[in-house]
């Protein structure tokens, strides 16, 4: 006997129950199968939107405030303070002229 022979013996309610049960699941492995990663995809493209968005707004204000910075660092490196602290050889020796530097400004 066959599935089909033993389907057609079944009452008409029972096959139509079957077939409402069978489009139930096609219907459910469609959204698995293809709504769920379509959403995944979108969630995934939007985070990458807003993580591409941040870093080029950090990049921009970076650009914004480079000259500054640069000079900044200019200003540092020629400075007797930078010049006392890491002309040391030793860590041991480069840790006082930091620390005492430190105690200063506090």
């Amino acid at each position: 006997m066959t599935l089909r022979t033993r389907l057609e013996q079944q009452p008409s309610s029972a096959q139509n129950l079957m077939a409402w049960a069978l489009t139930a699941m096609l219907v459910l492995l469609g959204v698995v199968c293809v709504l769920l990663p379509v959403r995944w995809m979108i969630q995934s493209q939007s985070r990458w939107r807003a993580q591409t968005q941040s870093v080029l707004l950090l990049d921009r204000s970076w650009v914004t405030h480079a000259s500054e910075v640069r000079t900044q660092l200019e200003q540092i490196k020629s400075s007797a303070w930078w010049m006392q602290a890491y002309q040391e050889v030793t860590v041991e020796q480069a840790i006082v002229p930091v620390l005492r530097h430190l105690g200063e400004l506090l």
